[in-house]
């Protein structure tokens, strides 16, 4: 995915018209456009939806993690990041200083929408890698996740790489065991539309033990 440049992002800073869709179900054709706020954060574009995760528009964005914006009188080819974390800070803050007295202006920074964040990234073809895909092991005594794992008759670990691949990450997996490595490469399974959705909302880690001094899992 391709960054934005500064003149486009000038552009949609300055602009209050963004209509986003994302593909339907075919995959080819795009939504109905949307119309959301946005806003830019570090040179990079963040939407939210209004309803939270309830939302049509935020629902499509996940399954098909592609789609179409238009800006500020520019038509783009998009994908769409779903994000998390500290960076929800300063998108409220970035929130604040766009729609300032907007009566909606708290319904966009609330606990709702903020779990619907999703940063627009310009198409490029370039793949994007999951970072610690199995948590650093915070994940491998999850009940709800080992449940579905033994539905499919696999391990929590290979259960959430197959998940990632489905989401159109790239997985890297380290290891240094033969064991695991053999594992890690034996996702011959495909999950239901139906257990991504479970997956997707999964109740998020709030504790990584050890590893939580790491930035991109203090405060998850």
């Amino acid at each position: 995915m391709d960054t934005w440049s500064k003149d486009e992002l000038y552009r949609i800073t300055d602009a209050d018209d963004l209509h986003i869709s994302p593909f339907r179900e075919d995959g080819e054709t795009y939504g109905t456009p949307t119309w959301i706020w946005s806003v830019v954060v570090d040179n990079a574009l963040y939407v939210r939806a209004y309803y939270g995760q309830n939302s049509r528009w935020y629902q499509a964005a996940l399954r098909q993690k592609a789609g179409r914006t238009t800006v500020a009188g520019m038509t783009k080819d998009v994908a769409f990041e779903p994000v998390d974390g500290q960076i929800n800070d300063l998108i409220d803050h970035a929130y604040r200083a766009k729609y300032n007295g907007s009566p909606y202006l708290n319904s966009m920074i609330s606990t709702r929408a903020r779990s619907a964040t999703v940063k627009v990234c310009q198409k490029n073809d370039i793949l994007v890698e999951a970072y610690s895909p199995i948590a650093h092991g915070a994940v491998l005594d999850n009940a709800e996740v080992k449940v579905i794992a033994d539905k499919y008759g696999v391990s929590v670990a290979q259960l959430c790489l197959r998940y990632d691949i489905q989401l159109g990450l790239v997985v890297i997996p380290k290891t240094t065991n033969p064991d695991h490595m053999r594992n890690n490469a034996e996702l011959d399974f495909v999950i239901s539309d139906a257990d991504m959705e479970t997956l997707n909302n999964v109740e998020h880690i709030r504790n990584y033990g050890e590893h939580s001094f790491f930035p991109v899992l203090a405060g998850n």
